[in-house]
Order: structure tokens, then sequence, then C-alpha cells
């Protein structure tokens, strides 16, 4: 494996913890939308249809509660993935610049000071965008589609998706 790779797959180990609470919080957040769903349904189908007030105002209650909790359980979801993305990004700039300082300086010339800063720049965030969206994105798509499959009403699962 090439140094970068280790690099990746140490820094990935070292971040495990705040990875693994923002891919739940994600998995959470993703959750709530069935759960809205089939609390709706209910709200419809047995308290305003059947006429029972007690339910409507426990119904009622709980997605006021869930839309309250849903935008602090965002904004956690959002820091910790800031932070983790950032240590990320910081720690493979400096491993590029540090092999960048092991080229010779005609290499360096040819390729040009603005072209290798930017190289770092952008490889760095390509890597910390990698780990922090697009295997959450992945991870969050195929637990929607799992759940959408499975709940028995169909149409609530289609509807979140």
């Amino acid at each position: 494996m090439s140094r970068t790779g280790k690099l990746f797959w140490d820094e990935l180990r070292k971040s495990w913890l705040g990875l693994l609470v923002s891919l739940l919080l994600l998995l959470l957040v993703s959750s709530v939308c069935f759960v809205n769903s089939y609390i709706y349904k209910m709200v419809i189908d047995e308290a305003i249809a059947k006429q029972n007030i007690k339910i409507l105002i426990v119904l009622v209650a709980f997605l006021i509660m869930v839309q309250i909790f849903l935008p602090f359980i965002s904004v956690l979801y959002t820091r910790i993935m800031s932070r983790v993305t950032n240590k990320f990004r910081n720690t493979m700039q400096m491993h590029f610049f540090q092999r960048t300082n092991l080229l010779d300086f005609d290499t360096i010339e040819l390729k040009g000071i603005g072209q290798l800063a930017a190289r770092i720049k952008d490889d760095s965030g390509q890597y910390a965008s990698f780990l922090t969206s697009t295997i959450f994105q992945i991870s969050s798509l195929v637990f929607n589609l799992l759940i959408a499959t499975t709940i028995p009403h169909q149409r609530i699962g289609l509807s979140c998706l």
C-alpha cells in the first residue's frame, strides 16, 4: 500500500469514533423521515378520521418534539463532521507538503510552485470529501433503500426516498 493510502487508513482509524457517531446521527435523521411519515398517516387515519382528540394531541406533540429535536441533531452531525474533515484535510496537506519537500529543485521548477501548492490543497480536499461526503451519502442511501423496501406501508417508505 502506498504511503498516502496508509495515511488515509491511519487517519480513518484515528477518527473512527467521530465517524461512527456521525454515521449514527445521519441514520437517525434519515429514519426520522420514515417515522414522521408514519405519524402523519396515523394522524389522518386514527385521530382525524375517528375523531379521537387524545391521540391527535399525543401525535401532534410528538411531531412538534421531533421537529424541535431534529435541528439539534443536524447541527451536532455538521459540527462533528467539520472537525473530522478539517483534521483529516490538515493531516493530508501536511503529508503532501512533506512529500513535496523531498522533491529536488529541478522537479519543483519544472512543475511550478503554484501548481504544486494547488495540487496539495485540491488533493487533500478531495480525500477529505471522499471520507466525509461520499461514504456517508452512500451509507444513508443504502439505509433508506433498505428501510423503504422493508416497511409494511410501501407508500410511506417510497415517499421518504
